[in-house]
């Protein structure tokens, strides 16, 4: 039978998880990956000039990537919130773009949806697993409750 003055010490010891470390490192960088994509899709793509609410979305991504940035890096208690609700709208944005060249392309010439589709797609792709994979860790994490307290 162990001594519970023996368990007691291990668990007082143990150092709580905090601070801009380990696994929350993956979505500091994420913001950071987002941002240089969604701006380089701006400045590349012919499909937000195509459609306003397309071009309005990804501004309202690169924005909320730079301004999380900022607040991520300032600890602050908001954040954990505002990054479920932007991988939510990274998941919107990337869906929207998927349905006006699959569903509602009138307009849109065939070359531009053929070069356009694939992409998207793929964005889609790694906006859902990105989502599935983080927003719980932002609801559950010890290191996450513990980081932004301010």
């Amino acid at each position: 039978m162990s001594d519970p003055a023996i368990a007691r010490r291990e668990t007082s010891e143990r150092k709580p998880l905090e601070g801009i470390e380990g696994w929350l490192l993956v979505p500091a960088l994420y913001l950071l990956i987002v941002a240089f994509v969604v701006a380089e899709f701006l400045v590349d793509s012919t499909l937000p000039m195509l459609r306003p609410e397309i071009l309005a979305g990804n501004v309202a991504i690169l924005a909320g990537s730079v301004v999380l940035l900022a607040l991520f890096f300032k600890k602050l208690a908001i954040v954990p919130p505002l990054m479920i609700v932007f991988y939510l709208l990274v998941v919107a944005v990337s869906a929207l773009e998927v349905l006006t060249l699959t569903r509602f392309s009138d307009g849109i010439a065939q070359a531009v949806i053929d070069a356009e589709l694939p992409e998207a797609r793929h964005g889609l792709g790694h906006a859902l697993g990105a989502a599935i994979v983080w927003i719980p860790y932002f609801v559950v994490s010890e290191r996450v409750r513990n980081t932004f307290v301010e």
